[in-house]
């Protein structure tokens, strides 16, 4: 009996190196095709690569990028920085990444300065005010005003003008108090018929007054109270009819 030897099928996994054996892939006809077909030798490439980083024999040289088609349609800064960075090779997609990185705060804080900031007025631009001027605002909120909100007493917004602020402070001791028994307990109060009524207030004092109220206010009430009286003001000023007609309110 006569036995022949049959060939035994092909156990490589490589890729084909027989031209006769390759199908026929026509060429990209446009740069988008081109990035498509590049996309995929640099992800081939990258395989290649990592076998060759382990010292594999007979691994293939990496398979080389086609170039872009001459007169390319214009594209924005994106999409250049994609097309530039596929035609670079692995090592040096790296190489570049590590460059960007290092230049990108620097970038970032010039286009922030340069374009972004909206800022015009810087502290290293202000005048220090002289510290000898007479400020109704460095006087603060007179204790009596305190003495009244704990007792639960109305406060009148004439107690807060810049007349009134500075009389309260030089005059505090001498200024009349009136003995009063809230709920059982003894308070020694300012008397408010010392002090002119709100109805003499011109508008200009009774926003001179609203100002100061809303700033003790802010330390002196929840931020939720704060927000409500704020909001009260700033409809007031801004409504007409109170202009128009402020000796009548």
């Amino acid at each position: 009996m006569t036995t022949t030897n049959s060939p035994l099928p092909s156990t490589s996994v490589g890729p084909s190196t027989s031209a006769s054996t390759s199908p026929f892939v026509p060429s990209p006809t446009n740069n988008i095709d081109i990035d498509a077909e590049n996309i995929l030798h640099v992800s081939r490439n990258s395989l290649l690569q990592a076998r060759q980083d382990v010292r594999e024999a007979g691994v293939l040289i990496d398979e080389p990028l086609l170039s872009q088609l001459p007169d390319p349609p214009v594209m924005n800064a994106g999409q250049e920085w994609i097309s530039a960075y596929l035609s670079l090779t692995p090592g040096t997609r790296i190489w570049a990444i590590k460059a960007l990185d290092a230049i990108k705060p620097f970038q970032a804080l010039s286009n922030s300065s340069a374009l972004m900031s909206k800022v015009i007025f810087t502290a290293n631009q202000e005048v220090k005010a002289s510290s000898v001027l007479d400020s109704t605002y460095d006087l603060g909120i007179h204790s009596s005003i305190f003495d009244l909100a704990n007792a639960r007493q109305y406060i009148p917004l004439a107690l807060f003008t810049n007349v009134n602020t500075k009389r309260l402070h030089r005059e505090g001791l001498t200024l009349k108090k009136v003995k009063s028994s809230i709920n059982g307990v003894t308070h020694h109060l300012l008397d408010l018929s010392q002090f002119e009524s709100e109805d003499g207030m011109d508008s200009f004092t009774w926003q001179e007054a609203w100002l100061c109220y809303l700033i003790w206010l802010a330390d002196a009430a929840q931020p939720v109270i704060h927000d409500r009286w704020k909001w009260h003001y700033t409809m007031l000023s801004k409504d007409e009819a109170v202009h128009d007609n402020f000796k009548a309110i």
